[in-house]
């Protein structure tokens, strides 16, 4: 591009040629002789020659006839004298005819061209990657894709059955039945204990029993085998995942060194010589929500209770009463329910019971508060207990404080108070308490607060109220008394 090509001189002359008036049709180019032959006969010459000056040399050129040039061409097609590259092999033209091969043959081009020819490369180059990229993927992913398939695809039937079939809750106990010969026998140790609900995988016994047969692994003869598997259905009854502290609990650790399993003096580190434990005390706000699980009631060594401002619901199970040994049981600001266990007493040593703030109901508590006998803080605020004050509540000598107050509580105040009783703090306020206040009760020289607002009470001020020389809280109002006060100036109290 740019000089001039021999095919353009070539092209010049061949037209200077055809115009030349001595071309005669019948004479043919003899490329052997480089002369030319009259086919017609054989005294004909060739009639006519053109001349060209170049560089002040003449030279004579014989050029051949458009028909033999085109029959060449199509020769050269025929035998196949075309490169990889579209070049047309040369002729040399010496004594013996001498081909070139295009190949050797220097193409001058230019930058557009070039330029054209990396690009096509570069696209060749492109499309031959891809190609191996597409053929990886189909290679490696088709394979996966149908190894996953084969895996989830039972996973799907399975969820399908349950919320399609309604047979299927019946046929889930099978499945969850035990499936080895270990988890057998834990099962049938702890069927006296926990029931059928161990084969309900859902239940927090079927849980612990899982754990402790294939996780724990302790030895069914182990004494405390029974009592290692309690704690961990009271785990799983309450949402242990959910807890803030869970150190110690389930794993190979003794359950004493769990979190939360602590005594009281004369059992501070939450067991007993033989580890057996002794005290459970849960820090409020660690996230505890569930129920107090029946199995519980093995823990006979327990000496305090503890899980306060938590999220307790259900009943109290009727099994604590096997407690016999507890002093302590703080339930308050939870969401229990139901009665208290009636089979709770008889217990000599238990001394304080704060349950506020739940929902438990019934006369129960009250009922059998006379067989506490080392009773000595009862406080059950915001509840619906019902039923009246036994009249021998005041044999209860070591009673310190007692507020029953917000219930639903009717009858009347017992009245058999005297010197030797230690009560310095009984608040009824907010029950259905009718009748009048008792005049022996003026006669307990520790009391100094008696709360009983929002009653139905009737009557006058026992004069008595008077001689309480400790009294400091006195309130008696939303009640229905009469008369006026005496000695008023005698009470250091607020009314």
């Amino acid at each position: 591009e740019g000089a001039e090509s021999p095919m353009d001189d070539y092209e010049e002359e061949l037209l200077l040629f055809a115009n030349e008036s001595d071309y005669d049709a019948d004479v043919d180019y003899d490329y052997n002789n480089d002369s030319a032959r009259d086919y017609s006969g054989e005294n004909n010459i060739p009639r006519a020659h053109r001349e060209l000056d170049m560089q002040e040399e003449e030279e004579i050129h014989e050029y051949p006839n458009i028909q033999a040039d085109t029959a060449i061409m199509e020769e050269i097609l025929r035998e196949g004298l075309v490169d990889e590259i579209g070049g047309v092999e040369a002729y040399v033209a010496n004594e013996e005819p001498e081909i070139i091969s295009g190949n050797v043959v220097g193409v001058i081009k230019s930058d557009e061209e070039i330029a054209r020819e990396e690009r096509r490369v570069y696209t060749k180059y492109f499309i031959g990657v891809s190609a191996c990229l597409v053929f990886l993927i189909v290679v490696i992913g088709v394979p996966v894709t149908l190894k996953l398939t084969h895996v989830i695809s039972p996973t799907v039937v399975l969820t399908d059955a349950p919320t399609i079939s309604p047979t299927c809750m019946p046929s889930e106990a099978p499945s969850s039945a035990p499936t080895t010969d270990h988890f057998t026998q834990v099962v049938e140790k702890l069927l006296p204990l926990s029931g059928e609900v161990l084969f309900d995988p859902r239940t927090p016994q079927h849980k612990a029993a899982r754990w402790i047969s294939d996780v724990d692994q302790m030895d069914m003869t182990h004494p405390l085998f029974e009592q290692r598997y309690t704690l961990a259905v009271f785990y799983y009854a309450t949402n242990g995942d959910d807890w803030l502290t869970t150190k110690g609990w389930l794993t190979k650790d003794s359950e004493c060194d769990w979190f939360g399993i602590e005594g009281l003096s004369n059992c501070l580190d939450g067991c007993t010589s033989d580890g057996e434990v002794c005290g459970i005390r849960m820090v409020s706000g660690n996230g505890i929500n569930g129920t107090i699980p029946s199995e519980m009631g093995v823990l006979t060594e327990l000496t305090i209770f503890e899980v306060q401002d938590a999220n307790l619901t259900g009943t109290i199970p009727s099994e604590i009463g096997n407690w016999n040994k507890l002093s302590v049981l703080l339930i308050k600001d939870n969401k229990l329910e139901g009665s208290f266990p009636a089979t709770f007493p008889p217990n000599n040593r238990l001394g304080t019971i704060i349950m506020d703030r739940n929902r438990l109901t019934g006369d129960s508590l009250v009922g059998f508060l006379p067989q506490l006998k080392n009773l000595k803080w009862l406080q059950a605020i915001g509840n619906l207990l019902s039923g009246s004050l036994p009249d021998d509540i005041s044999s209860l000598m070591k009673l310190d404080e007692i507020d029953l107050s917000v219930n639903s509580l009717t009858g009347t105040i017992p009245n058999n108070w005297d010197e030797t009783h230690i009560i310095s703090s009984f608040n009824l306020s907010y029950n259905n308490i009718t009748g009048k206040l008792p005049e022996s009760l003026g006669r307990a020289p520790f009391l100094r607060n008696f709360h009983v607002s929002g009653n139905s009470l009737t009557g006058s001020i026992p004069s008595s109220y008077f001689n309480l020389s400790k009294l400091e809280e006195l309130y008696l109002d939303d009640n229905s008394f009469v008369g006026g006060f005496h000695k008023v100036e005698a009470l250091s109290t607020r009314i």
